[in-house]
């Protein structure tokens, strides 16, 4: 009774895992004894359950850096939003820029985009919506099959008149099962994190005299190319300058280095008594 039972139990791990790469498999009332077919069909998602990745990008133009990293950080906390990474760029003079990392509750995401644009002169927008609701479900009934079979699994382990041999086998095959489960409810955790706060990453750079390319004039259009072009090549000259002084220092080490060893070989030399020669 034992050993049928258990290979019924390896039969029905083999079925599940074939639903990995694919669709999950889900048990029927043939395969799962004392089962109906209508406790093992998933739900169908209502329209209030789907799942929705928000994923944004938006970059803006500001005259003060220090004073848009504020109210950012005040629209960030009105929005009950946190910031989960940032990085501010200070080696550009007076062109500083800046990055923020933001996770947005999803039912907050439109107006904060919509308030965030307001904080300075948007240059570029974009955002993503997708949507993982069957990816959310067939999770949730792979997990639900792999629970099942954990306990049958446990149950197995209960009856006395196995032979420790296949105790042995059975505890093997309960610990790949639960760390199956640990594995797929760590992918459905981090879903439900995904679609509960929408990801958006806004870069702002500091432009005291920016204007927007459309309400550009000619002339206006003709002196930020030259203004490009002078700040290219003033970042050139200084890398330049940088990287020929660190040479130069360089130099000037290696020279005193060999220098000093020069010396001291000199001196080695003139105090080396001379030999007399032999008369």
């Amino acid at each position: 009774m034992y050993r049928h039972t258990f290979a019924f139990v390896i039969c029905a791990t083999l079925l599940t895992g074939c639903g990995q790469s694919g669709e999950a498999y889900v048990f029927t009332a043939d395969t799962v004894p004392g089962s109906s077919p209508e406790d093992q069909s998933a739900p169908e998602p209502g329209s209030n359950d789907r799942k929705i990745v928000y994923v944004a990008q938006l970059e803006l133009a500001v005259d003060n850096l220090d004073e848009f990293s504020k109210l950012l950080r005040a629209l960030v906390t009105r929005s009950e939003s946190y910031i989960s990474s940032s990085n501010n760029d200070r080696m550009r003079g007076d062109h500083r820029s800046a990055v923020w990392t933001l996770r947005i509750p999803v039912p907050q995401y439109e107006l904060f985009m919509e308030n965030a644009a307001r904080l300075g002169t948007p240059e570029s927008q974009n955002e993503n919506a997708a949507d993982v609701t069957a990816e959310f479900v067939d999770l949730t009934a792979r997990i639900a099959n792999k629970r099942k079979l954990e306990q049958r699994i446990v149950a197995l382990l209960e009856k006395p008149d196995g032979t420790i041999k296949e105790v042995i086998e059975v505890e093997r095959e309960l610990g790949r099962v639960r760390e199956e489960v640990e594995r797929l409810e760590g992918k459905l955790r981090l879903l439900n994190d995904q679609a509960s706060l929408a990801t958006v990453t806004i870069r702002a750079r500091e432009d005291l005299d920016y204007v927007p390319a459309e309400n550009r004039s000619l002339g206006q259009r003709v002196a930020a190319a030259w203004s490009g072009s002078v700040s290219s090549a003033k970042t050139f000259l200084e890398n330049v300058l940088v990287t020929c002084v660190g040479y130069f220092l360089a130099a000037v080490f290696w020279l005193a280095i060999l220098f000093a060893a020069w010396l001291t070989g000199r001196r080695f030399l003139q105090d080396k008594p001379t030999a007399k020669p032999l008369v």
